[in-house]
């Protein structure tokens, strides 16, 4: 059996943590073909080593663990703008994530090894390979924030010599492959979104708010652009609605919002919740009656898939690979991002007019079954996986 290590900034570290989920979900539908290892930073509320469901998961530590704050909570870039002592911590995070990368390599000996991020993990996988001639293939992810950030010519140089030297570089949305072609010239690329679980989305669940209420659900952070959310429920209140807006998720932003909310005497219309468990999630989309997705930066979006499945209509912005999943009018409505106007009238559309949300509705959930399940995904990743093993290097 061949022996992949996912090497990756996130990975749940318990079972209601939702960081990294979709690494998680994709390794679990692999492990009954290949031998799967998890290299992900530590954090000090988890094992060192450990091997949970098959998955052996390796953590590595980069700094005096108490201060260890780099990853987790956030993006390492929304941690990097919050707090710019972390930068103290990047070299660490690079020096050591290349001494345990290469150390797992060698020890399990692994055969390939899936990145995910170009960096820092596709820069130092590929460093490490060439600089200590490692014996694996590598496939780098891009998932979005890595391509739309950290623009600088250093990290350009960077990225290009990550992409430049592994041996298949996959992308989650169409908006990436064009950001790569066109910056780096490069072709080599296959376009594999993340999935979600169906079933779990499908099946009926009891009603979680009583009142009806608009949905919003990720990373609290600034690029998710829950402000210009909040500017667009005040004015549809003001224009007689009543129902509520639901934010689950957990980050950097969370005071900002509520204080927000507060200011904007939203207070008592506006319910926050912290991240939950996916199944938790799941009844929250299917009697919402609006998701929204105010993203100012998406590579791709798990969360308009989970809505889709559960038969939530969806607004989302015109940006990144939000429109790989939302086609305007047809599987959900787009929006110009940063604008509270358009989002307001694009969520009473669907409000005023049931007959038409119910048909983007139904073409939603196909268009997901077909393209975004675990299922359909899963096997397109074991193709791959094949046939950059099957390569002659």
């Amino acid at each position: 059996m061949k022996k992949i290590l996912h090497f990756t900034s996130s990975y749940p570290r318990e079972k209601s943590d939702l960081s990294g989920i979709f690494i998680q979900k994709l390794a679990l539908n692999c492990v009954s073909e290949f031998q799967i290892f998890i290299l992900t930073p530590h954090c000090p509320c988890t094992a060192r080593h450990e091997i949970v469901n098959g998955i052996t998961v390796i953590r590595f530590p980069y700094f005096i663990q108490k201060y260890q704050r780099l990853v987790y909570g956030d993006s390492i870039l929304q941690n990097l703008k919050r707090n710019k002592w972390l930068y103290l911590q990047v070299p660490f995070y690079i020096v050591f994530s290349a001494i345990y990368f290469a150390a797992a390599v060698r020890s399990r000996r692994i055969d390939l090894v899936h990145a995910h991020w170009i960096f820092p993990h596709g820069f130092v996988a590929v460093l490490m390979k060439r600089l200590l001639n490692l014996q694996c293939k590598i496939i780098i992810t891009s998932h979005g924030s890595d391509m739309f950030s950290m623009n600088g010519w250093i990290f350009q140089k960077l990225k290009k010599y990550a992409l430049s030297y592994c041996d298949k570089i996959n992308v989650v949305s169409s908006a990436i492959q064009d950001k790569i072609i066109k910056n780096f010239g490069l072709t080599n690329i296959a376009r594999i979104p993340m999935g979600t679980e169906a079933d779990m989305f499908i099946r009926a669940k009891p009603k979680p708010v009583e009142q009806d209420y608009l949905l919003f659900v990720g990373r609290l952070s600034e690029k998710k652009g829950v402000t210009y959310l909040l500017d667009a429920f005040r004015i549809i209140r003001s224009e007689g609605y009543t129902l509520k807006l639901v934010i689950i998720g957990s980050g950097n932003q969370k005071k900002r919002l509520e204080a927000q909310a507060k200011r904007l005497l939203l207070n008592g219309h506006v319910i926050f919740a912290d991240a939950m468990e996916q199944q938790k999630l799941a009844a929250f989309y299917q009697h919402a009656r609006v998701l929204i997705g105010p993203s100012i930066s998406e590579g791709f979006g798990l969360v308009f898939v989970e809505a889709m499945l559960a038969k939530c209509p969806v607004v989302a912005s015109n940006i990144g690979g939000i429109p790989d999943l939302i086609q305007h009018e047809k599987t959900g409505l787009l929006v110009e991002q940063k604008q509270p106007v358009q989002i307001a009238r694009a969520v009473e559309r669907l409000l005023n007019d049931p007959v038409f949300s119910e048909k983007i509705v139904e073409r939603a959930f196909n268009y997901a079954q077909q393209h975004f399940t675990w299922n359909a995904v899963s096997k397109q990743f074991k193709l791959l996986y094949d046939q950059v093993l099957a390569e002659v290097s």
